[in-house]
């Protein structure tokens, strides 16, 4: 058993082993694993997502409710004209009020 301090339960761990198997000629089988730490089960298991098959784009959704955000992402619910001076977010759009 081997211990090793230096990693933490939130780090992806690469582990690669090397087997060899020794017959008339040496044969040597290198494989890496990635694995992640579940803490479910409170054990380390094999990280496999598999090969990308596909990448589907989200379509942009521009909804346009007049909502204001402050950069906090705070809904404010009064006019424009009743904010403070700050930086908003009005429709998807950057507006800086100065007066």
């Amino acid at each position: 058993m081997y211990a090793f301090n230096n990693i933490l339960p939130t780090d992806t761990v690469k582990l690669c082993y090397d087997s060899y198997v020794y017959s008339f000629d040496t044969i040597v089988c290198t494989q890496c694993d990635s694995l992640v730490y579940d803490f479910m089960s409170d054990t380390w298991m094999l990280f496999s997502i598999g090969n990308t098959t596909a990448i589907v784009e989200l379509p942009f959704y521009n909804k346009v409710d007049n909502k204001i955000y402050d950069i906090l992402g705070r809904e404010w619910r009064c006019s424009f004209a009743n904010l403070p001076k700050e930086l908003y977010i009005i429709n998807n759009k950057k507006v800086l009020k100065t007066e």
